[in-house]
């Protein structure tokens, strides 16, 4: 290209062409007059294609960028007439083959004796920068995502664990809970897959706790999943991860619960909801010990224990044909079995005490004992829940007391469910809730019982007084099971 005297009088040329940011001159008029090497390498425009073109011309924008609606002609424009400099912190541009590319950008006016007689306008590729904080944005979100999933973990104290954050041990002296105690100490040490089961709040994920903390991977992480807890199309995403792109919205990879639990332990609660094609993808990672990421294509290895529970017998689901044989056989390795409530009932006045003194630290109230006329009613009420109901009745006595002696309300508890709770009692024995005992299948059970508890609450699902919150389920969950098993919603609120 070829300058004048006076276009080039104050430019070291020299120091333009070896700057690595880029710089276009421009007359009065608005037409390119020079361009330094790294405007040519960036544009892709040779110097006699930049010749007299304006700036739009040769390097466009993105009128969604961030500097606005702005042209770059727009700005050149604004400089030319008011001489002041204009700094844009990420624009996207052009090149000649239709490619875009982010730049910082800044244009100012070229004077010569205190005149405008052109403008310069200089932008730097921050291209990478972007991809790279980009990349650091999702690490970032990883990051926050696995500090999330440390709430998943149960591997941490809670309400009712010790004062100094170690594990409580299973409250009770009855004979079957120190059957229990005893099969925790022979199966910890080895690396046996463990299914245990029993009703809901028996203290499953307590068990599973126990024997992480006193294996020889005590010192790796105990990640938690509940199966029943993830919508159904998220489940895979959860337990084996996926790659960026693999659907809508994946927007980054992200690893699963497997390999959060590389050399620890991963427990699967209520392992029964889980959709039949995992069930075939959890069955080849227990024998193969590998995985692929949804959308991935690479196996990756890994060295996981899994301690599996259900308040729901496995056996029966079977041989409705809702869970794989296979995969039965392969939990099923060392079955433990956590005894409710009710069949031991001497264990409930120790259960009382050591809640009673949790709730006392957590409410900062005194709470010595209960009445003797509420302990009669404790010992009398079966326990649909266990422990959990156990722990929410006392917390809430406690709250609404003004007295050391709890005094239990009829209130708190529902006589009318007592033998209803529509849960199994030994993982090969399906035990009939309303008295049927002919019945074929866990469905059907579940289905009696749901049936029944609708009834009695004049077919509430949801709110304080719905089948939901005695069943202790999410009231999406009760409907969808409520579809699944056929049961009417007709005269059921929509609440």
């Amino acid at each position: 290209m070829n300058y004048t005297y006076s276009q080039l009088k104050g430019l070291n040329l020299l120091l333009l062409n070896i700057t690595h940011e880029a710089v276009l001159g421009f007359n009065r008029f608005g037409e390119t007059v020079f361009a330094n090497n790294a405007a040519s390498r960036l544009t892709g425009w040779t110097d006699k294609e930049l010749t007299g073109k304006r700036a739009h011309d040769i390097v466009g924008c993105d009128c969604d960028s961030r500097s606005g609606l702005l042209k770059p002609d727009d700005v050149i424009n604004k400089v030319l007439q008011d001489g002041q400099t204009r700094r844009y912190s990420q624009w996207t541009l052009w090149r000649k083959d239709g490619t875009d590319f982010q730049v910082q950008l800044s244009c100012t006016a070229w004077l010569e004796d205190k005149k405008i007689i052109g403008a310069l306008l200089f932008f730097r590729d921050i291209s990478a920068s972007i991809i790279q904080e980009q990349k650091l944005n999702s690490a970032l979100i990883e990051i926050q995502r696995l500090r999330n999933l440390q709430g998943d973990q149960i591997d941490k104290p809670g309400d009712f664990d010790t004062n100094d954050g170690c594990t409580p041990e299973l409250i009770g002296e009855h004979h079957k809970i120190k059957q229990v105690l005893n099969e925790v100490k022979q199966v910890a040490t080895t690396c046996a897959t463990v299914l245990i089961h029993g009703e809901t709040g028996t203290g499953k994920e307590l068990i599973a706790r126990m024997i992480h903390r006193q294996s020889n991977r005590s010192s790796q992480p105990l990640i938690k999943l509940n199966c029943g807890a993830i919508p159904r199309n998220l489940v895979e995403s959860e337990l084996f991860g996926h790659e960026k792109g693999a659907f809508t919205g994946a927007l980054h990879a992200r690893a699963g619960r497997f390999e959060m639990a590389h050399k620890g332990t991963l427990f699967l609660d209520e392992v029964a909801e889980l959709p039949m094609d995992t069930q075939i993808k959890l069955l080849r990672v227990i024998q193969e010990q590998e995985f692929e990421r949804i959308g991935g294509n690479k196996p990756l290895k890994v060295d996981v224990r899994i301690i599996a529970a259900s308040h729901k017998d496995l056996s029966a689901l079977c041989r409705s044909g809702l869970f794989r044989y296979d995969l039965y056989y392969r939990l099923n390795v060392f079955p433990m079995w956590i005894p409710p409530i009710r069949e031991r009932i001497s264990d409930i006045p120790l259960i009382i005490s050591y809640t009673l003194k949790k709730l006392e630290n957590k409410l900062n109230k005194t709470l010595k004992e209960l009445t003797p006329e509420s302990m009669h009613k404790m010992l009398a009420y079966p326990w649909p829940g266990n422990i959990r109901e156990i722990q929410n009745v006392l917390e809430r006595a406690a709250i609404l007391t003004l007295s050391p002696n709890i005094k239990i309300n009829d209130e708190f508890i529902a006589p009318e469910l007592a033998n209803n709770s529509g849960v199994i009692s030994h993982p090969n024995k399906v035990v009939d809730s309303v008295g049927k005992n002919n019945l074929t299948s866990l469905a059907e059970v579940e289905k009696q019982h749901i049936e029944e508890t609708l009834k009695a609450l004049n077919g509430r699902i949801s709110g304080k007084l719905g089948a939901a919150t005695i069943l202790k389920i999410h009231p999406n969950t009760l409907r969808s099971k409520m579809e699944r098993l056929g049961i009417s919603t007709s005269n059921t609120p929509t609440k």
